[in-house]
């Protein structure tokens, strides 16, 4: 029953979960398919090397949001 909702989903609606049962599915499947996706290449330093930039360039995109909202606002009030 709660894998017919996962199963369901829009994809313009990607980021507004009905449900936390429907995240946690997509997370389990995203985290399997990544795993097995990486055993599968983890010999190839291409691979490894761009899992790594990856990674580094979604840590550094983290602060984008708040940059952005503080620019709209023209503003740092509330700043973390």
């Amino acid at each position: 029953m709660y894998f017919v909702a996962f199963l369901d989903m829009n994809i313009d609606d990607f980021w507004k979960w009905t449900d936390f049962s429907s995240y946690i599915q997509f997370m389990v499947v995203f985290t399997l398919l990544a795993g097995v996706v990486t055993f599968m290449f983890i010999r190839s330093p291409y691979y490894v090397e761009l899992l790594g930039l990856l990674a580094l360039m979604t840590e550094a995109m983290l602060g984008v949001p708040q940059f952005y909202r503080n620019y709209r606002n023209k503003s740092t009030e509330g700043m973390r």
